[in-house]
Formats: C-alpha cells, structure tokens, sequence
C-alpha cells in the first residue's frame, strides 16, 4: 500500500512538470519567436528628408507595382510634412521643331531693333490655347500678363497645377505683336509666379514666385534671359511677401508687406548699384512711375512720392472706407495727379491736393496712357477713356458685347501704336484687338485667340 502511495506521488511530479512543457510547445506551434528591440536606439524613418535638404527621396516600386510613395519631409519641429508634385498634363500646349521648309515668320514688319526682333524666331513652333479649369467658377489661370514697353511682345503667365491650392507651377509666353507667334516659352515646373516684369533696353525679365508649403517652395526673386531661358541674377534677401513690383530704368521696385513694411529698390546689375530701403506707412499698396526720377506708393493710408534715392519728397494722406487698399494707381502726367482703384472697390483722382471719387466699383484696368485714363468700370464691364483733369467720357465700350462675342471681363486693355488698335485681354483667357470707331459706328474687333 505504502509502495503504491509513492508510485501514485511521483506519477503526478513527473506530469506536473510535463503539462505546462506540452502547453509552451502547443502555444508557439506555427509562430516566430520576435526579438526585442534594443533599448535606448529609436528606429530612425525611411525615406525622411530635412527641410534644408534640396533633393527629394525617391521611393522605388515595390515587387508588386505600387504606386511611388509620397516624399517626406521633415520639418524643424519635428512634425513631417507630405511634399506633393505639380500636376501639368500639358494637355493644351504642343511644341514641335520647326521644319526647315516652314516659313519663320508671317509678315517682315517686326522691326530688328524692337524687343521681338531682338527675340527672334524659335527653332520651336509652339501650339497654345488656355487650359480651362472647372475648379469654383471655372475658367483659365492667367495671373499675369503685360506689354514690352515698345508694344513689340505680349508676355502671358499661365499657371499649372491641379488644384489653385497648390502646389503649383507657371510657364511664360511671349507673344510677337506683329505676327501674332509664339516667340518664347519658358517653364518653370514648380515657381508660382504673381509678378513678372520686362526691364526695358534689355532682354531680361524679373519674376518673382511664391512660397509654396505644399511643395516646400521658399519665395523667389530672380533675373532671367528671355532669349536663352537662363537665370542671370537671383535676389537671395528677398524672404518676405511684396504687394507689388515695378520695373524702373535700370531698377526694380518692390513693396514688402512683412513687420516692418519697406520699399526696398534693387539694382539689375549689383556691379553697378546699391540696395536702398525705406520705411512706408503702409502695409499694402502698388507702384506708378511718373519718370526716371520719380515713384510712388499708393496704400491704405497715404501716397507716398519719392525721388531715386527713395526720398520721399511729398505725401498725400488719404481717408478711404474701411478695408479699402488700392490695387492700381496711375501717374496722369504730372506727379500731383495720380488716380487709383481697388478691384470691385472704388476709384479716386487726386488733382493738386483734391480728391474726386470717379467710380463706385472699378475692375482690374486703370492706366493713364499718355491722352488721358483708361478706367474699366465692373458694373457691365464698360471700358473708358477719360479726360484728364476734367474726367469727361471720351469713349465707353464693352469689350466682350463687340462682335464676335466673348466671354469674361477685361483685365488688360491698351492701344499698340504700331497696331493702330487696342489690344485686349480677358478672363476668360481671349485675346482679340479692337478699333476705335469714327462717330457713331460700332468698334471692330479681330479674335487672335480664344480659351473655348
């Protein structure tokens, strides 16, 4: 009995100790033992780039076909941000090379000396039409467009991108105005260009681009050669926002908008030139030039007149409604007459110390060409030229009711002498020029392009 006891005990040790045996083996069957992880050695991201890194990280496909992964920045707080890429399916723009047997050039009236002479014809023959988006309202992204000051090339941005949001990137077109060709196109695959100036008596033309978060895109100002498409200059100071810039002489104007506003005037050629800087009163506001030695300032709260060394020489305070900041101003030839008008706001003339308001919701266009001031009016869209001081009507016409109709409000309208006709622009993306009628007639209009 005593013998069976001890059988009976040592029986029931040795499965004690063999049941929780089976029960590891049974509970790991099918499964790898995991390692830990070393302590004190944080596991550093793949494919992290430091914002002051210039290269992007390039992820390659995986074995099954996947799409790349976004690139990775990483900021200095520590927070990662996606970088996205601009989209440009370039879907309304063709470039060809030009066959030897094509002819160059439609007509041989492009003077030599002229800015299109000097550009001459592309080796290239460019195919385009403004892309429309039907992003909010629709329609075309064209942020900038302007004349050579000898009225030879029109200069066209068009912005790309998926989305207005961002990222985005631009391309510029010249137009020769004498045959109507493509002359120039530059890209600028992730620049998101708002000001583009020609420099008169050269081939060069400053941009400045914004900053960009969605792509990690810093603010650029930067000279570059029409012709060739190469950068000649780049303003490596110019961090903050500018509300405007103006291309003066031999000089470039800009308007800063940071915590302490300046003008700030740099030279094309740092050979040959200093950077002056001056306080403004005014956080906004844009450039008219009245000559080479004088310049002004029209903000929110006062005209500010300055000579070449950025001296100002006179100031005209001003007592608009709330929120009201000019977007245009006008020297109307003399430097105590200056008109100025805000988008969808009102225009002012101020004339040798008064002030009349001339319209009560003004567009985009306000210029004084010479014979008097060409103001567009946003009630129907009405453009019209004005006696200057008496602001008498001289003409009023609705670009877009001329036949052939068009779409869109004028944001660019001026007469090329060597045209004999106004050349205007929309925003709709259609380009057409038009005649001034005699009497009693209707204005003529000639489409050179159209958006749709």
């Amino acid at each position: 009995m005593k013998n069976s006891f001890l059988f009976l005990k040592n029986l029931f040790s040795f499965f004690s100790i063999l049941f929780p045996a089976l029960m590891i083996l049974v509970s790991g069957c099918g499964k790898k033992e995991v390692p830990l992880k070393p302590q004190g050695k944080p596991e550093t991201p793949q494919q992290t780039v430091t914002s002051s890194e210039n290269s992007r990280a390039n992820v390659s496909n995986d074995d099954n076909g996947a799409e790349d992964e976004m690139p990775v920045f990483k900021m200095h707080n520590n927070e990662e941000l996606k970088v996205q890429k601009v989209e440009d399916d370039r879907s309304n723009i063709q470039v060809r090379k030009r066959e030897e047997s094509e002819t160059k050039i439609k007509d041989d009236t492009t003077p030599a000396d002229s800015l299109a002479g000097q550009l001459g014809v592309s080796d290239k023959v460019v195919t385009w039409k403004p892309k429309w988006f039907f992003e909010g309202a629709g329609g075309p992204r064209l942020p900038v467009c302007t004349l050579s000051e000898d009225g030879s090339v029109f200069l066209i941005v068009e912005r790309t991108g998926k989305s207005s949001n961002g990222p985005n990137g631009s391309r510029i077109l010249l137009y020769n105005t004498y045959s109507w060709e493509i002359i120039g196109l530059h890209e600028f695959p992730e620049d998101k260009i708002s000001f583009v100036k020609l420099i008169p008596n050269t081939l060069l033309a400053a941009v400045f681009s914004e900053k960009q978060e969605s792509s990690n895109k810093s603010a650029k100002l930067s000279v570059f050669n029409l012709k060739s498409g190469g950068e000649v200059l780049k303003y490596d100071s110019i961090k903050d926002k500018i509300t405007d810039m103006a291309s003066w002489g031999d000089k470039l104007l800009l308007k800063t908008s940071g915590k302490t506003p300046e003008i700030i005037c740099l030279p094309i050629d740092k050979d040959r030139g200093e950077t002056l800087k001056a306080a403004s009163e005014n956080s906004g506001g844009v450039f008219t030039i009245l000559d080479s030695s004088t310049a002004a300032l029209a903000g929110e709260r006062a005209i500010e007149i300055f000579d070449a060394g950025l001296k100002i020489v006179s100031k005209i305070q001003c007592s608009y409604e709330k929120g009201y900041c000019p977007e245009n101003a006008a020297f109307c030839g003399e430097n105590d007459k200056i008109a100025v008008s805000a988008y969808m706001g009102k225009a002012y003339f101020f004339n040798n110390g008064k002030v009349s308001e001339i319209c009560n919701s003004s567009g985009r266009i306000l210029e004084f060409n010479g014979v008097g001031l060409i103001l567009e009016k946003y009630v129907a869209n009405r453009v019209v030229l004005m006696e200057i001081p008496s602001l008498q009507e001289k003409f009023s016409v609705n670009p877009s009711d001329s036949k052939p109709g068009t779409r869109g409000y004028p944001v660019f309208f001026r007469e090329v002498k060597h045209l004999g006709k106004y050349l205007a622009f929309d925003s709709s993306g259609n380009l057409y020029v038009m005649k001034q009628p005699m009497k009693n007639k209707k204005w003529k209009k000639e489409i050179i392009f159209q958006a749709k």
